[in-house]
C-alpha cells in the first residue's frame, strides 16, 4: 500500500510523462524511476516495469495510428519487423522476471545517460523521411525489430525512439 502524498507524486509524474510523451517521447523516461522510487522494494521489477508499460499503450496506439496515417510503410517490412519484435518482447520478458530491484536501477541509470546523449549527436534523426527514399531490407528489419522488443520488454523506455531512429536509419537513403 502506497500513502496518499506518494499516490499524489506518482500521478503528477504520469501526467507530466504523458505531456512528455505527446511532446517528444519519452515518457517512460520520467515514469519508470517514478515508480521505482515510489512503490515499495517487495514489489518485483517486472510489476514495475508492467505498470509502466499498461500506462503506456494508449499512447503507443495513439502514436501507431498517428505513424500510420502519415507514411506508407513497406508492410512486408513493417510486418516482419512487429512479429520478431513480439518474439523478443516475449524474451525480454522472460530475463525481466529474473531481474532484483537491486540489478534493475544501475541497469536504468546507464540507459537514461545513453539516451540523453543521443539528441546531442544527432539532433535531426528521424526528424524528416522522404517518401521516394523509402525501401530497406527485411531480413535487418526484422533483427532490429527483436532486438528492440527484447529492449522495451526488458528494460523500455525511450523504445520508441529507437524504433525511430532504426527505421529512419535503415529504411532511408538520406536523413
Amino acid at each position: 500500500m502506497v500513502s496518499t502524498a506518494v499516490l499524489i507524486g506518482l500521478i503528477v509524474a504520469a501526467f507530466g510523462a504523458g505531456w512528455v510523451n505527446a511532446v517528444v517521447g519519452g515518457g517512460g523516461l520520467i515514469m519508470l524511476p517514478s515508480l521505482l522510487v515510489s512503490l515499495p522494494r517487495e514489489v518485483p521489477v517486472a510489476s514495475v516495469v508492467g505498470t509502466n508499460k499498461t500506462a503506456q499503450v494508449v499512447g503507443n496506439i495513439t502514436a501507431g495510428a498517428s505513424y500510420l496515417r502519415r507514411q506508407r510503410p513497406d508492410w512486408r517490412i513493417f510486418l516482419w519487423a512487429a512479429f520478431t519484435a513480439l518474439l523478443g518482447a516475449l524474451a525480454g520478458v522472460r530475463v525481466l522476471r529474473l531481474m532484483s530491484r537491486a540489478v534493475f536501477p544501475p541497469i536504468l541509470g546507464g540507459v537514461l545517460v545513453v539516451l540523453g546523449g543521443f539528441p546531442w549527436r544527432r539532433p535531426t534523426m528521424g526528424v524528416k523521411v522522404n517518401e521516394a527514399d523509402q525501401g530497406g531490407h527485411p531480413l535487418l528489419m526484422a533483427i532490429i525489430g527483436f532486438f528492440l522488443g527484447f529492449y522495451d520488454a526488458a528494460i523500455g523506455p525511450g523504445e520508441a525512439r529507437f524504433w525511430v531512429r532504426r527505421f529512419v536509419a535503415v529504411c532511408a537513403s538520406r536523413y
